[in-house]
């Protein structure tokens, strides 16, 4: 993979990777693997899509209020190249 990815990337992947994906997270990684593989996080999905998507709604809105959101939006409105549209 890392011959798709920029010198910058790569670096980062390299130097900064290993401080931030560290024992703990790749533990909790291999959790939600297991729930996935076992069918759990299926059966979550559909009963929430099912039961009216409340639980999905707000924490897809609390999501939405993140700050990076916000730095998102002005680095994609620094994007000359990108089509601009109104929800951006």
């Amino acid at each position: 993979m890392r011959r798709l990815i920029s010198d910058t990337a790569k670096w980062g992947e390299l130097t900064v990777g290993p401080k931030i994906v560290d024992h703990a997270v790749k533990k909790r990684m291999r959790v939600a693997l297991r729930e996935i593989r076992s069918g759990k996080f299926a059966r979550e999905f559909i009963q929430e899509m099912n039961t009216g998507q409340a639980h999905y709604a707000k924490i897809l809105h609390k999501a939405e209020e993140h700050p990076i959101e916000e730095v998102g939006a002005r680095l994609r409105g620094l994007m000359s190249w990108k089509v601009k549209t109104k929800s951006h």
